[in-house]
C-alpha cells in the first residue's frame, strides 16, 4: 500500500511539474562559469527536476543496497548464535545423561532435584529471549526502512 501511494504521489508531482513547465516557455539567460546562453525555461525546469530525481534515486539505491547487506550480516550472525545454542544444549544434555548413568540411585534422585533448580535452564531461557529480542529488533529495523 505504501508503494502505491508513492507511485500516485510521483505521478501527481510529475503532472504539476509538466503543467508548470508548459506555462513557462519563455527564453531565459543562463550563466555558466565559462559563459552565458539563452535557453527556454521549460528545458531548465525539466532538466532540474530530472537531475534532482537522479540524485534522489541513486541515494535511495545506495541506502537499499547497504541495508540489504546489513540484513544478510545479521541473518548470518543469528544463524551462528542458533548453532551455538544448539551445541550448548547438546553438550548439557550429554553431560547430564552421562552423569545420570554413572550415579547411584540416591545420587540420581539428588541430581534430578538439583537439575530442576539449576541456573542453566534459566540461562538457556535468557539466551533464547536475547535471540528473540534481537530478531524482533532486526525485523522492526527492516520494517522501518521499507
Amino acid at each position: 500500500m505504501k508503494r502505491q501511494w508513492s507511485i500516485i504521489l510521483t505521478i501527481i508531482f510529475a503532472l504539476i511539474v509538466a503543467i508548470f513547465a508548459v506555462n513557462n516557455v519563455s527564453s531565459v539567460s543562463v550563466n555558466f562559469l565559462f559563459g552565458q546562453t539563452r535557453w527556454p525555461l521549460i528545458l531548465i525546469i525539466l532538466g532540474s527536476v530530472l537531475m534532482g530525481g537522479l540524485l534522489l534515486g541513486s541515494t535511495g539505491m545506495f541506502r537499499t543496497y547497504s541495508l540489504k547487506r546489513r540484513v544478510k550480516e545479521l541473518e548470518k550472525e543469528n544463524d551462528e548464535l542458533k548453532i551455538q545454542i544448539e551445541k550448548h544444549r547438546t553438550a548439557e544434555s550429554t553431560a547430564a545423561a552421562a552423569e545420570t548413568e554413572t550415579a547411584t540411585p540416591i545420587e540420581t534422585e539428588e541430581a534430578l532435584h538439583e537439575h530442576k533448580n539449576e541456573p542453566s535452564a534459566a540461562r538457556e531461557a535468557e539466551e533464547e529471549q536475547k535471540i528473540s529480542s534481537a530478531n524482533q529488533k532486526r525485523q522492526s529495523r527492516m520494517e522501518r526502512h521499507r
